[in-house]
């Protein structure tokens, strides 16, 4: 699961008895229309919550009360804790990001010696895992921890669920979702991250700044190699599960949406169908050390064809805002 927020979350809601999908809990916070960029290049673009709440719509979506702790300091964290326990005896397992290797989001999913150890399921388990696959001692160890790894670290943000309220139907969770998309498309710059169509924009700009690429040293040419693989990775998740929320929508009862709800879903498979091949046609990161230069894995005229594909992305999107603004004066939300 791409978005690891998303991918908390959803693991979350199944603890907690909620029948659900990855990619409804994409669709009903509007993560699935997300796109954000910013122009220093970095990983963190790809958060789910770094330059715009889609969880506020996700909770209300699902029901949900929640309680948000952020960068504590050391003496408050002891109460947290008791917090932590009780959400955890209760099957509310709290999300957090930064548990263990980088920040990315994950779950707790559990704690020994009395709490001073919390335990987790995060984005970056599986390396661990096969990394550790003859060692007796880590083994020994995850019959204790029944498979969970520790916690490194405090998070920077916690997310513990202290509850259920009554939620909205399935149809008004979509045209909450679509007005999401048409608010977030066109959001201002937040904290140096573009959103949208200014992020499509600034994203297509470096890619075509070929006076950079040739200058650039190899461990920088390289990292933004490496943050380029990582936000395609994550526009490319993100329209997929657009398209499959936007199918299972169509299942529901809804006379006057669903042939606007049918074309949208249509231009969002169409999106995905040209983001997945190039996606994965791209050199990641961890594929590097084949080269004898990191310049030859990442071409010219590779980042032209990316540049050109993101201005096709963002008139598909313009289709999509378009198909959105009906369905919702069908609605009645227009």
């Amino acid at each position: 699961m791409d978005c690891s927020w998303a991918g908390a979350l959803y693991l979350s809601l199944k603890t907690m008895g909620q029948e659900t999908a990855y990619e409804t809990v994409m669709g009903v916070s509007g993560a699935c229309w997300r796109v954000a960029f910013t122009p220093v290049w970095d990983y963190s673009s790809t958060d789910a919550l770094v330059a715009y709440d889609y969880a506020t719509p996700a909770f209300k979506a699902y029901g949900l009360q929640v309680s948000w702790t952020d960068r504590i300091i050391s003496k408050e964290r002891e109460l947290e804790m008791q917090h932590i326990k009780e959400s955890i005896k209760n099957h509310q397992l709290p999300i957090a990001i930064n548990l263990r290797v980088a920040p990315e989001w994950g779950i707790i999913t559990g704690y020994l010696n009395g709490g001073e150890t919390l335990l987790c399921r995060s984005y970056f388990d599986d390396k661990t895992f096969q990394d550790h696959i003859d060692d007796p001692e880590f083994q020994e160890y995850m019959k204790i921890s029944k498979g969970y790894l520790n916690v490194d670290q405090w998070p920077f943000i916690l997310i513990r669920f202290n509850g259920e309220v009554s939620k909205p139907s399935a149809l008004d969770n979509l045209y909450a979702s679509l007005q999401v998309k048409l608010d977030s498309m066109y959001a201002e710059e937040n904290r140096g991250y573009k959103l949208g169509y200014q992020a499509l924009q600034a994203w297509r700009e470096g890619l075509l700044d070929e006076r950079w690429y040739q200058t650039a040293k190899p461990q920088d040419f390289a990292r933004r190699l490496g943050v380029n693989h990582f936000c395609l990775m994550a526009l490319t998740d993100a329209r997929r599960s657009a398209a499959i929320y936007l199918k299972h929508m169509l299942s529901f009862p809804a006379s006057s949406p669903t042939k606007h709800l049918s074309e949208m879903a249509d231009v969002y498979e169409q999106m995905h169908s040209l983001l997945q091949p190039f996606y994965v046609s791209l050199t990641d990161a961890k594929s590097l050390d084949t080269y004898d230069s990191p310049k030859k894995a990442w071409t010219k005229e590779q980042r032209q064809q990316q540049a050109d594909l993101l201005h096709l992305i963002a008139v598909l999107e313009q289709q999509g805002d378009e198909l959105a603004k009906r369905i919702l004066a069908a609605a009645g939300n227009g």
